[in-house]
């Protein structure tokens, strides 16, 4: 058996692996989908992807997808963890923890301080157990069904206009620069990331939306639209608006609701963790708190100086934080 890094051309095993263990049809990835997460125009690099081959075979794999966060008013480099996964036949053995192991060692290299995971009921138990993540939080779903009949009413503002974005500029870095210490850890949400997170993906369409104020972009909304099955769900994706300015909180996650009610959603969703300003507009609408699901995180190094990040009371985190699936 060995332990080594991607080479050119794993994904295609890396995926055969991924689509036998989790088969469902609306969480199947892609090859370019695998190309734009792991070697695409992410501001942060590219993502560090290990395995484990045997007789040519890749039967463990793990990787992280880093990103740059805010952490207590300073820019670091941390990582979302993907794509824990071993081979049926090999389950049971504790071989992710060897391949885990050699990943972080090149992480800790690499100056990334943290990995966040978002994992199902198993990966949890492993991620707690033998790669040394520790709780968070628990990420509850803000969920409604879509209220049915009648015309669509816009909430219309003189000062405000909600238009679509074609492609994030410095715009939206002025806006990062003046929103970015509203929660003590967040994703750092400029232009870079949002063009790539968002627009640059191949395989999903992302609806962005910015509200303007005499032509200056005061926060965004990104929406998505997918069907499960005979559903036609509606994702508030990732939601910002400048500090201090409830009445764009509000028109921002209003005219999205008015955009899933004009495409004919049967349910509408987000995660709003630490986002009082957009999930309570959410609850006075009809949304609820449903499926809990733990968001975990490893501390790589310095980690009584980072010790913060296992409060979960100190996170933003929204669907978007989230590369695996949404």
């Amino acid at each position: 058996m060995q332990i080594r890094q991607y080479k050119n051309g794993d994904e295609e095993q890396i995926l055969k692996l991924d689509w036998q263990l989790f088969p469902d049809p609306w969480n199947k990835r892609d090859i370019p989908n695998w190309k734009w997460k792991h070697r695409g125009n992410n501001p942060a690099g590219e993502a560090l992807v290990y395995v484990m081959e045997h007789e040519g075979k890749i039967i463990t794999h793990f990787a992280v997808v880093p990103y740059r966060i805010r952490f207590f008013g300073h820019d670091i480099l941390a990582s979302h963890s993907i794509g824990s996964m071993v081979a049926p036949e090999w389950q049971g053995k504790g071989l992710i923890k060897f391949v885990a192991d050699k990943l972080f060692e090149d992480a800790v290299i690499r100056g990334i301080t943290m990995s966040w995971g978002f994992p199902n009921d198993l990966a949890y138990e492993l991620h707690k157990k033998l790669m040394g993540y520790g709780d968070v939080a628990q990420i509850t779903t803000l969920e409604r069904k879509t209220p049915q009949g009648g015309p669509v009413k816009k909430r219309l503002s003189e000062k405000l206009l909600f238009s679509a974005v074609e492609r994030f500029d410095s715009s939206a870095d002025e806006l990062w620069e003046k929103a970015k210490d509203i929660f003590n850890i967040s994703v750092k949400r400029d232009s870079a990331y949002l063009n790539w997170r968002f627009l640059d993906r191949p395989d999903q369409k992302y609806f962005a939306f910015g509200a303007y104020e005499s032509g200056e972009l005061k926060g965004y909304v990104i929406l998505k639209l997918y069907k499960d099955s005979k559903i036609l769900k509606g994702h508030i994706v990732d939601i910002l608006s400048v500090p201090g300015r409830a009445d764009i909180a509000s028109f921002l996650v209003e005219r999205a609701l008015v955009f899933f009610a004009e495409n004919r959603t049967d349910i509408e969703s987000s995660w709003l963790h630490g986002a009082d300003r957009y999930s309570s507009i959410l609850k006075e609408k009809g949304f609820e708190e449903v499926r809990p699901r733990p968001l975990i995180c490893r501390l790589n190094f310095d980690k009584e100086k980072y010790q913060k990040a296992l409060d979960g009371g100190n996170w933003y985190f929204t669907m978007g934080d989230t590369t695996e699936i949404y």
